[in-house]
């Protein structure tokens, strides 16, 4: 982040309360170094969701992005995808193309090439946009739009604690990114500027609550009835009916 080519940036660490003295020692290392940087050390863990709300409620600019300790970024990610969200000022998130990889920078197997699975949720159309992306298998790789370039006025009301309190844990990264897609739509550049670490332990993955079959079906089906009463009411306004 620090060798990013666009230099104006208001950099957060927010160490979650590592148990591992060296964290702090390569952070204050780069805080000597890097006057951008802002350096907080929780008293405890209280998991990844607060992290992120931490962050964004510390950040103070017009663009925001969330970027996890583990993965790989391009010296030009963010000057090139802030690019593309001045030049559209009614897009709310800026992407790239992007690859999975293991702990040790080789490509993971398996995945599919994310280009065209981003494609559907440039369309200017709200209920379209949504709807494309609510169907898109998770596996595709949308979550990771989390980690994209945001406009920060469509992030500035979420708040990650309530939502997990009222929808769950499971899928809280897809169903913000899908909130977010409500307000603005994606574009993205094919240039490959990010890499996502995958089969590397977590520490929220111990105290994960596995969901069951029936659990995911209801929330899927609920999910589609709210979607499909927001579509009809669209269409009624569309056609003059309302």
């Amino acid at each position: 982040i620090t060798g990013q080519t666009y230099p104006n940036l208001q950099i957060i660490i927010s160490d979650n309360a590592s148990t591992d003295p060296g964290v702090a020692e390569v952070v204050h290392d780069f805080v000597g170094l890097d006057n951008r940087i802002q350096y907080f050390c929780q008293s405890e863990n209280r998991g990844p969701a607060f992290n992120f709300q931490f962050v964004r409620e510390k950040a103070n600019g017009e663009y925001f992005m969330w970027a996890a300790d583990d993965d790989w970024r391009d010296e030009r990610f963010i000057e090139e995808l802030l690019s593309l969200l001045i030049h559209n000022p009614t897009a709310s998130i800026a992407f790239c193309d992007f690859q999975e990889t293991y702990e040790d920078g080789k490509r993971a197997t398996g995945y599919p090439d994310h280009l065209r699975y981003l494609k559907p949720f440039t369309i200017r159309n709200k209920n379209i946009r949504s709807i494309c992306y609510f169907m898109q298998n998770g596996y595709n790789g949308k979550a990771n739009l989390i980690y994209g370039l945001f406009r920060y006025e469509s992030i500035k009301n979420l708040n990650w604690n309530e939502m997990i309190a009222k929808h769950g844990f499971y899928g809280i990264d897809m169903l913000i990114i899908y909130t977010i897609l409500q307000s603005g739509f994606l574009v993205y550049t094919d240039h490959l500027l990010y890499k996502c670490t995958v089969n590397n332990f977590k520490y929220y993955e111990s105290n994960k609550v596995n969901i069951s079959f029936l659990m995911k079906l209801f929330n899927f089906v609920s999910g589609m009835a709210l979607q499909a009463k927001s579509t009809i009411q669209y269409l009624k306004v569309s056609s003059g009916v309302l």
